[in-house]
């Protein structure tokens, strides 16, 4: 299994910190925060309820940049960096990255300033250290392009990646080449808010030709019940069309059992606990956000056939919040047999320490497999003895 770190890079951090000071004229990073609250405030109005085309472009403020660069940029450079890893840890043989291709491709489609292209850039160096990186950007305004450009060069080492710049709409803009990773984060619900699930399709399938043998298509978006619900029935249509593989957050290429259900109050989305940067915590201190977890949903897929069907109902993936009640952890599988059920373990055979190490270490969106299990309850339920993360870590 792939692994590597999965915090928020120090050497983002210092960089957004010093464009923040030299933004605000502030002598101190902490005090740079302090000033730049307000302004953080004044994005996630323009990010919800006074939405605009472009969200606002807000690159062309050296204040609101710095803002979204400490405040909005670690949360989504964070997100990518989970799901590629997942992707690397459970992506077929041989992957991309065990290729013996001189150089790694990687498109950001509606980039911003870059935070989710330089994660699979750093993903890129990880696995393929030796690889030369080249990183297609495409956003519609320019000073977040040279924003991202900066940033490569300010962290980067000898390795840096090549930042090719496209200043364009992430509706129509396809990379020049091949490449072997295609990311688009909270970028879907932007471009197709009131589109039907048709053109949606037809642009994912565009998207997923242009990926070499073995790449991967990650969209990320935000935790709402409609972005969740639109990768859900896109997820459906794919795995229908049987010429893809499904890397997450589906462990089987079975029709969706959250999407059969039909319920109001149910989706597909993952709730991640995460290490808060320094800079973060100082703008909160007056916000009072809730910036300890990172929710969203995905849809990740591989340019790959689909694996061989399986029967196992005990490895899957937690869709619903873990639980310590009446004696028990529970919570809901999404198993690789294509079903969803309630899963538990009683606590009664477990160490106090294991107990306390799962219920710190389990989250929605893990996959996990349930150790001497069975089904009771009429099939309902999974009850095992004990269970265990699969997923990549640090």
């Amino acid at each position: 299994m792939a692994t590597y770190s999965l915090g928020y890079p120090e050497a983002l951090e210092r960089a957004w910190l010093r464009h923040a000071m030299r933004a605000t004229g502030a002598t101190t990073p902490e005090d740079a925060c302090d000033r730049l609250s307000r302004a953080v405030a004044e994005l996630s109005d323009r990010f919800t309820t006074e939405r605009a085309p472009g969200l606002g472009g807000y690159a062309g403020d050296a204040r609101l940049t710095a803002a979204y660069g400490l405040f909005f940029f670690p949360q989504t450079h964070v997100r990518a960096r989970l799901v590629l890893a997942e992707c690397a840890a459970f992506a077929s043989e041989p992957t991309w990255f065990r290729l013996r291709r001189p150089d790694v491709l990687i498109a950001d489609i509606g980039a911003g300033t870059g935070a989710a292209g330089l994660a699979a850039v750093d993903l890129a160096r990880r696995l393929r250290p030796r690889a030369r990186c080249r990183l297609y950007a495409c956003e519609r305004h320019r000073a977040s392009l040279d924003r991202l450009a900066g940033l490569a060069r300010e962290v980067g080492t000898r390795r840096n990646p090549e930042v090719v710049r496209a200043v364009a709409d992430a509706l129509v803009w396809l990379p020049p080449e091949p490449v072997d990773i295609a990311i688009a984060s909270f970028s879907l619900n932007e471009m197709f808010e009131s589109a039907s699930d048709a053109a949606v399709l037809e642009w994912v399938q565009r998207r997923l030709e242009l990926l070499r043998p073995g790449g991967w298509l990650v969209l990320i978006e935000p935790a709402t019940r409609p972005c969740s619900l639109r990768l859900e029935r896109l997820r459906d249509a794919l795995a229908l069309r049987g010429n893809v593989r499904i890397l997450a957050p589906c462990p089987h290429h079975r029709p969706c059992p959250i999407l059969a259900m039909g319920r109001s109050n149910v989706w597909c989305h993952e709730v991640r606990r995460w290490a808060v940067p320094p800079s973060l915590r100082w703008i909160n201190r007056r916000l009072h956000r809730d910036v300890g977890v990172l929710s969203f949903s995905v849809l990740a897929l591989e340019r790959a056939r689909p694996p061989a069907a399986s029967s196992d109902p005990t490895m899957g993936r937690l869709v619903g919040p873990v639980r310590h009640t009446g004696g028990r952890i529970q919570s809901w599988l999404c198993a690789t047999d294509g079903s969803m059920r309630s899963c538990e373990v009683l606590t009664r055979h477990l160490e106090r320490e294991r107990v306390q190490y799962l219920l710190e270490e389990l989250q929605r969106g893990d996959r996990v497999r349930w150790s001497d299990a069975e089904l009771i309850a009429d099939g309902r339920i999974l009850r095992g003895r004990d269970v265990e993360p699969l997923e990549a870590s640090d």
